[in-house]
């Protein structure tokens, strides 16, 4: 993925995704969920990675449409 691409605040592995201040992420095994409180300086971060649960499961972005 190209460093633009992640300076518009996008995932590695999914060019699809994206993550904003409010966002959630839900795991689909335990139904456990996250809320970006404050994303960050998106040119720190180099390797960004979808959310893993405490259980283990890579988490989704709960209303992926909107």
């Amino acid at each position: 993925m190209s460093s633009q691409g992640m300076a518009s605040g996008q995932m590695a592995g999914d060019p699809e995704m994206e993550m904003h201040d409010g966002d959630d992420f839900v795991c689909s095994n335990c139904d456990c969920e996250i809320t970006i409180k404050h994303h960050g300086d998106s040119a720190k971060m180099t390797q960004m990675r979808p959310f893993t649960c405490c259980c283990g499961t890579q988490m989704a972005k709960e209303h992926a449409g909107g």
